[in-house]
């Protein structure tokens, strides 16, 4: 078998969880072969069966989604820890056959590009990116920034390499700039995206691209215009924090879990009831929402405590014959005070259950039903006012829909 010399070839793997990549692979050029990554398989072992059957590969290009030392590729998740669980397989990449070596033919490096969020961010990220050209035998270039609409706070620069890399990014210029997306991989640059996309009134897309558990103070903003959220198959853990609010506009989650969500009502006050909590993992105010491949996981809504009422007045002391009736403890005379009326009990509030979904596991979630109402208060005199009607329960614990 001859070999040429010359590294000439391009392929481009793509992951099909990136939203909208096909306005990007249609705009490669001839010499760039497209192949797109089974969602359900190894990745890394794809992209080596692929390789194993091509010669003088120049390029490989990975669109997927990406983290801090860490990139999607179809089911696996290749990141800094596990990387040498798969040396192997990287190792045959770029690996030629013996007799290409006996003749040192093939002398120039391939390169690999990785189009994905914050893939060379941190100290972990830029080793990440060097332990991959090391096991390759490639030059790696990768990002340290989202990656994306520039309206969205993204860009197509690879920022970080381990040499000098000599391959075009493989889509046009026009292709990137019109690609409406952006790749979020934590909860600040969710934030972000939501409150950008919410003062644009034109549609925006939103691709999370790493699981993001928020923290004790961060809360996600009401939605209020039309916005698509692609999940990617991750995992949004509100972890005890209210869900999606959406106050307006067309509305689209997919791929995604939604889990840990809980809607607190307000507490009452002075003897009051307290407000309903509505919603635990999404909560359609108005507008439009479509959902696709969702799963809601333990999200739960709650009512508010209702409040202790104020207690009553001393009641003043009767006669000594008529204290008993008219006053609290008996006083000794008219001018003495009687006993004090009882301090009202805060009534204590029901969570309305999430929907359980109908198979478990297939089926779809189904609305969680109407929570109990609050706990019971009596006359201001005595307990707190009556609690708030439980919310409505998140989604199905364990349905899909």
């Amino acid at each position: 078998m001859e070999f040429d010399k010359e590294r000439k070839h391009q392929l481009l793997f793509v992951d099909s969880n990136v939203n909208e990549y096909q306005n990007l692979t249609e705009t490669t050029n001839s010499d760039t072969e497209v192949v797109i990554l089974k969602g359900d398989r190894d990745g890394i072992e794809q992209i080596a069966e692929t390789l194993k059957q091509r010669t003088n590969i120049a390029a490989v290009h990975i669109l997927s989604h990406g983290a801090a030392a860490s990139v999607q590729i179809g089911a696996t998740e290749l990141n800094l820890s596990n990387i040498e669980t798969y040396r192997d397989r990287l190792e045959e990449w770029f690996a030629l056959p013996a007799e290409a070596n006996s003749n040192s033919q093939i002398t120039a490096k391939p390169e690999i590009l990785l189009y994905g969020c914050n893939v060379a961010a941190t100290e972990a990220g830029v080793a990440f990116v060097q332990r991959l050209s090391q096991l390759t035998g490639a030059e790696v270039a990768a990002s340290d920034n989202l990656t994306g609409n520039a309206a969205l706070g993204g860009d197509w620069e690879l920022e970080i390499s381990t040499g000098k890399i000599e391959t075009a990014l493989a889509f046009s210029a026009e292709a990137r700039e019109a690609y409406s997306g952006v790749l979020v991989a934590t909860f600040a640059e969710l934030l972000t995206k939501i409150n950008e996309a919410n003062a644009d009134p034109n549609p925006d897309t939103i691709a999370i691209t790493a699981n993001i558990t928020l923290a004790a103070t961060d809360v996600l903003p009401k939605i209020s215009s039309p916005i698509t959220f692609t999940g990617g198959g991750f995992i949004l853990n509100l972890n005890a924090k209210r869900g999606f609010v959406v106050d307006g506009g067309t509305v689209s989650l997919s791929n995604l879990t939604i889990t840990g969500g809980l809607a607190q009502g307000f507490a009452g006050t002075g003897g009051g009831g307290g407000a309903a909590g509505m919603g635990g993992a999404l909560f359609i105010n108005s507008g439009t929402v479509t959902v696709n491949s969702v799963t809601f996981n333990g999200n739960r809504a709650t009512g508010g405590a209702g409040a202790a009422a104020t207690p009553a007045a001393p009641a003043a002391g009767g006669s000594a014959d008529f204290g008993t009736i008219l006053g609290g403890t008996p006083g000794s005379n008219i001018t003495t005070v009687g006993g004090t009326g009882a301090a009202g009990t805060a009534a204590v509030p029901n969570a309305g259950n999430g929907g359980v979904g109908i198979n478990n596991t297939f089926g779809p979630g189904v609305p969680g039903g109407q929570g109990g109402p609050g706990g019971a208060g009596g006359n201001t005199a005595i307990a707190g006012g009556t609690g708030g009607t439980g919310g409505l329960g998140g989604f199905g614990a364990s349905g899909v829909i």
